[in-house]
């Protein structure tokens, strides 16, 4: 059976990035995210944080609401840690408050200055995760070191903690740069003593990425579409059956229509009125339909969301 995973090591993602002629960026975020302690003025809230690397706001085009996304001098050891909030964890666990930029917060006992509010619509590469703060991956370093316990150094060739994305080049296919990227994941493997021709060793694939990295696809994608399958037939079911009302109302209002014409309507003028009664009938049939779409789509989400890991996507009637 075949697996896959998007983690790699930190030696991997610099060679790639450094090396690679077919990517505009290539930017990088931690392939699992961190449950920790956020502490505010004396309080502390659960919060769920990613490290990404100094270009991941650039690179994806996100451009924060209140202050600034991380740059690439805040990868650095000796930059001053910092923080760029969600909107969601701005308005609901910091009150909307403007002031909070350029505060202090404490992530898991670290020191952090909080200097951005991510747009409301941006939840990061997957919306399954969907984390309430963002931070460079400094920070993330520094935490590890001083976990004494831990033997070993994150940017360790072994420790494959990194999911990789590049926005490719005009004029570069996705074929032609999983090409040259197998070239310098092969290089990478052979680095760490493997033998990049092992059946064994891990393949490079590019995977599309405009739409998000989503595990929800794997985990609801069967469910919703049995649940649309289900929808149409009922659809198909009340469609019938409004035709049938309306062939019998037609069939009862024979006598009406012929005294209509013998007292001088004209064939037109009947079937306008029809035609006004039916357009009558589907807009306010449609107009309720959109309301209900409207509440019952935000109610299917809020009843997905009912679990440990909130679901950060946002969703409209289409």
């Amino acid at each position: 059976q075949m697996t896959t995973g998007s983690s790699f090591s930190t030696s991997t993602y610099e060679n790639l990035k450094k090396q690679n002629t077919v990517f505009e960026q290539a930017f990088a975020f931690e392939a699992n995210d961190e449950e920790v302690n956020v502490g505010l003025e004396g309080k502390a809230e659960p919060a769920k944080v990613q490290a990404v690397s100094g270009n991941y706001f650039d690179g994806l085009g996100v451009t924060a609401v209140l202050g600034r996304g991380i740059e690439p001098y805040d990868e650095s050891a000796s930059a001053v840690p910092i923080a760029v909030a969600s909107y969601k964890f701005w308005a609901n666990q910091l009150n909307a408050d403007r002031s909070v930029i350029g505060k202090t917060v404490t992530i898991n006992g670290i020191s952090v200055q909080l200097v951005g509010v991510a747009p409301p619509e941006f939840f990061g590469m997957d919306p399954s995760i969907a984390p309430d703060l963002w931070v460079p991956l400094s920070v993330i370093r520094a935490q590890w070191r001083r976990q004494s316990n831990l033997d070993e150094d994150i940017d360790d060739k072994f420790v494959w903690w990194l999911t990789i994305i590049g926005r490719l080049k005009p004029g570069v296919t996705q074929q032609q740069a999983e090409a040259e990227l197998s070239v310098l994941y092969a290089q990478s493997i052979g680095a760490i003593g493997a033998d990049p021709n092992d059946p064994k060793v891990p393949r490079l694939r590019l995977t599309d990425a405009k739409s998000g990295l989503s595990e929800l696809r794997l985990r609801y994608s069967k469910s919703l579409w049995l649940l649309t399958a289900m929808v149409l037939v009922v659809l198909l079911i009340a469609c019938a059956n409004v035709a049938a009302l309306l062939l019998a109302r037609a069939s009862a209002r024979q006598r009406e229509v012929a005294t209509r014409m013998s007292l001088g309507a004209l064939r037109w003028r009947v079937v306008r009125q029809l035609l006004t009664e039916s357009i009558v009938l589907s807009t306010a049939g449609g107009l309720a339909g959109l309301l209900l779409s409207h509440w019952l789509t935000h109610a299917l989400v809020a009843l997905l969301d009912r679990r440990r890991d909130p679901i950060g996507v946002k969703v409209a009637v289409d």
